[in-house]
Parts: C-alpha cells; sequence; structure tokens
C-alpha cells in the first residue's frame, strides 16, 4: 500500500514538471510556517527541512516567515524560467538580489538562535539561483537591450526573428521591447506560445496582464511605482 502510495506522488510530480527539470524539482513539499502556507517548497526538499527546524524558534517567527516568503518567491521564479513562462523582469537579476536578502536574514537567525555553525545549510540557495542563470541568459531589461534580443533568433515571433507583443484583441503588434512609454501594456509571446493560445487566448492573457499591472500599481508601460518591490506575474493560460 506504501509503496503504491509513493508510486503515485512520483507519478504525478512527473507530470507537474517538464522533462529536462532539475533533480531538485518534486523532492520537497509545501508546509505551513508559522500561518504562511508555501507554494512552491515543492521543488527544495532542503529548505522544507531547514524551516521545520527554524519553526522551533517561535519567538523568531516575524523573521522566519519573512525569509521564507521571499524563499518561496525564489522558488516560483525558478519554475516560470524552467516552464519558459515569460516573465516581465530580469529573473537574473531578480535572483541574485533575492538570494542576498535571504541569505541576509538567515545569516541574522543563525545569529539569534546560536547556529552559526549551521550556514553550510543554506548553501542549497545558490543552486536554485544558477538553473535560473542558467536556464534564462537573458540580458538587462532596457528597451535597447529588448529590442537586440528579442527582434533576432529563428525562434522567436510570427513576423521573423525574436518574440512579438500582442494587444488586447490578440492581435501582433509588433517586436517585444518596442513599446513606448506611457502606452498600454501588450504582452510578449514566442510563436509557439501565441499559435497555442489563438487570438482568444492571447487577448483574455493581455487583459488579465493588465488587470494585474493595474493593481500593482503599474498601469502605463515605464511609469512604474512599484519598482524595486516583488514583480507583478501573469501566468499565459498556454
Amino acid at each position: 500500500m506504501i509503496k503504491l502510495k509513493t508510486l503515485l506522488v512520483e507519478q504525478e510530480q512527473d507530470s507537474k514538471y517538464p522533462s529536462d527539470a532539475p533533480e531538485h524539482f518534486g523532492s520537497g513539499e509545501n508546509i505551513d510556517i508559522f500561518g504562511f502556507q508555501t507554494k512552491h517548497f515543492d521543488i527544495c526538499g532542503a529548505a522544507v527541512t531547514l524551516y521545520n527546524t527554524l519553526k522551533e524558534n517561535d519567538e523568531h517567527k516575524d523573521l522566519i516567515i519573512d525569509s521564507a516568503k521571499e524563499m518561496d518567491h525564489l522558488f516560483e521564479m525558478e519554475k516560470q524560467v524552467v516552464m519558459q513562462e515569460p516573465l516581465d523582469h530580469d529573473p537574473i537579476k531578480h535572483s541574485v538580489e533575492l538570494l542576498n536578502t535571504i541569505s541576509f536574514k538567515l545569516g541574522r537567525l543563525a545569529e539569534l538562535t546560536g547556529h552559526d555553525d549551521k550556514e553550510k545549510d543554506t548553501n542549497f540557495l545558490k543552486d536554485h539561483v544558477m538553473v535560473i542563470i542558467d536556464r534564462a541568459q537573458q540580458p538587462e531589461t532596457t528597451n535597447e537591450d529588448l529590442r537586440k534580443w528579442f527582434g533576432k533568433g529563428g525562434k522567436g515571433g510570427a513576423g521573423g526573428g525574436g518574440w512579438d507583443r500582442y494587444s488586447s484583441e490578440g492581435e501582433r503588434l509588433g517586436k517585444c521591447g518596442d513599446g513606448k512609454e506611457g502606452g498600454a501594456y501588450a504582452a510578449c509571446l514566442s510563436a509557439e506560445k501565441a499559435r497555442k493560445l489563438g487570438p482568444k487566448g492571447r487577448a483574455a492573457f493581455v487583459r488579465r496582464k493588465r488587470a494585474n499591472q493595474k493593481k500593482g500599481g503599474d498601469s502605463k508601460k515605464g511609469r512604474q511605482k512599484t519598482k524595486g518591490k516583488k514583480p507583478t506575474y501573469t501566468k499565459t493560460g498556454a
């Protein structure tokens, strides 16, 4: 009975991640940390072990929760990169920033709990960041760099070259990265994603993206009110 249950869990994990997913995908599980329910700890068994230990120190729960939320976000971003979901920010830069922030908070927790010798237990974080760096390989997200990046290559958009921008009607507007400041948000899609979604799917994705950006305070391109904060994500639904 136990073997059957284990087999079913393994099959579920296999269907959840792409075939080329890193080995640590599926090694963990989502857990409750002082009321915060993780959503992406399923890809890191080491993080589960770490926070199950940290939960013994409820006098420092605020710092523990803060670090767990940021780690959960790092794992979320890693999943998006591995699954090749479109991102409207630089995952490499953001993952390094998160690594520094999380490492600082975990270091502080080690001091407070008297476990300075356990620093090696957090080395697994670098492995997750390296996955993002190896698989994202995208340049700085300035308009000029986006034009260079998305405007070339054999894989990209329907109009030749890189990815294309789509409107809320699902129509192709041009190349990704050539949008004007102050204009409404479009959505960048590869030819493959655009084909899978179809006109209605593309339109729905753009509308969801615009709604999420507006909710986050970024209603117009280039006029972000949330710079320096957690980026706004929207899944394509493909």
